[in-house]
């Protein structure tokens, strides 16, 4: 069977690290074949696995790339590849998925095909755009990836987990058009040469975006559009940036509001309207995020992300948010990456501090960098300790993992 949508003979998956590479006749085909679902390190069998649950309607919990069933998935049914985009469109499975836990424990959030292709563009204008998939494909931001590109009949290059220099070579190689990052994967991606003026467009997502991240993207992607996503797994992609700067879009505007600093989204926008975590509440059908923005402009609603509510240090009664202090540790040159978290203090009740990676080669004194800082930020927002650092612990979804820093 195959499909008049896809051209067949077209690479759908290609993984660099393994020289695994499967056309979209291969993809058709793998998905009827008999499979058990396990545990698997293996991209491309959980996206198969994946595809064939859907399209059988089953509902499952997908984490730690594995995929965990309620009910017997035992079927002979063949998967009609003819029409697998309808079909795939039209399923009524349910499927948990796990936030990242940046600062916290994950939370489990029940999702529905409708609500993980929201936003999603299809058309003949895509259909030769080439993804990079800079996310794991167990949490919302790859699936969104593995989705846009199979409804557009889009080759996927995994680039997860991979050096610098192995993501660089396969963006040439594979001719990458389009890629979907956190700005931490750019930052690490960004002390090379080289340059991509093939890739025409970068979404970034999961963290606010920081100058640094702004100058890599015009340096190695300079033909590149740029745009910072604002999602969230209890909702999807909701809001689309235009520099640093977001606006609530006419459609939005009855449904996300800021209460008291905080970002507010009405509980009819969350996935299926099913959140099973005590930890995830609304308030008067209101979810409130925990992301603290600053007001811009108020007739048009403009704004910008400051920080999470539970990531501010209380520095005597002064609220810090460490995302200002990390972008300006960020423009220290031969800083690579820099993670800001309070500490205890038996007089202010918290301190700043921070990680910082420096660039390889470099040889920073801490008290330049203190100094440096000392020009743009008041006496309680200058950092007390600075711990050099050889790297910085990553959640699984590549994002800077701060709970535990938090916690300490």
């Amino acid at each position: 069977m195959c499909s008049t949508n896809f051209q067949l003979n077209k690479p759908f998956f290609v993984d660099p690290k393994t020289g695994i590479t499967r056309s979209y006749l291969d993809f058709f085909n793998d998905l009827n074949h008999l499979w058990v679902p396990v545990r698997t390190s293996d991209d491309y069998q959980l996206i198969i696995q994946f595809c064939q649950l859907v399209l059988r309607d089953k509902h499952f919990c997908l984490r730690n790339n594995q995929l965990i069933f309620e009910e017997n998935t035992t079927s002979n049914e063949l998967i009609d590849a003819e029409n697998f985009l309808s079909n795939f469109a039209a399923s009524q499975s349910q499927i948990q998925l796990a936030t990242s836990g940046t600062t916290g424990a994950p939370k489990t959030i029940i999702h529905n095909i409708s609500s993980l292709t929201r936003g999603i563009r299809v058309s003949e204008g895509h259909g030769k755009d080439v993804w990079g998939l800079a996310y794991p494909t167990d949490h919302l931001s790859g699936l969104q990836v593995l989705l846009q590109a199979i409804m557009n009949g889009n080759t996927i290059v995994q680039l997860f987990g991979d050096s610098a220099d192995s993501i660089h070579s396969a963006i040439e190689k594979h001719s990458i058009t389009h890629l979907s990052c956190t700005p931490t994967f750019l930052n690490l991606l960004g002390n090379g040469d080289s340059s991509h003026p093939q890739v025409r467009r970068i979404t970034t997502g999961g963290e606010i975006s920081q100058s640094r991240c702004k100058s890599t993207i015009q340096r190695l992607f300079p033909n590149a559009k740029y745009h910072n996503i604002y999602a969230l797994t209890e909702v999807g992609n909701l809001l689309i940036s235009d520099g640093d700067t977001f606006s609530i879009p006419e459609s939005l505007q009855e449904f996300v509001r800021i209460h008291d600093g905080t970002l507010a989204i009405h509980q009819s926008l969350l996935a299926g309207n099913q959140i099973k975590n005590k930890n995830v509440s609304t308030s008067n059908k209101w979810y409130v995020t925990g992301d603290l923005v600053e007001v811009i402009e108020t007739s048009p609603l403009k704004f910008k992300f400051q920080s999470r509510r539970d990531e501010i240090i209380n520095v005597g009664g002064y609220k810090v948010a460490p995302q200002t202090i990390e972008e300006l540790l960020l423009e220290v040159n031969g800083v690579q990456q820099a993670l800001v978290y309070g500490e205890l203090n038996s007089v202010t009740g918290q301190i700043v501090a921070c990680d910082i990676v420096l660039t390889p080669g470099e040889n920073l004194n801490v008290d330049l960098i203190r100094q440096q800082l000392s020009k743009s930020l008041p006496s309680h927002s200058v950092p007390r300790l600075y711990n050099l650092v050889s790297s910085l612990e990553l959640t699984a979804n590549g994002k800077l993992c701060r709970h535990k820093k938090q916690s300490s």
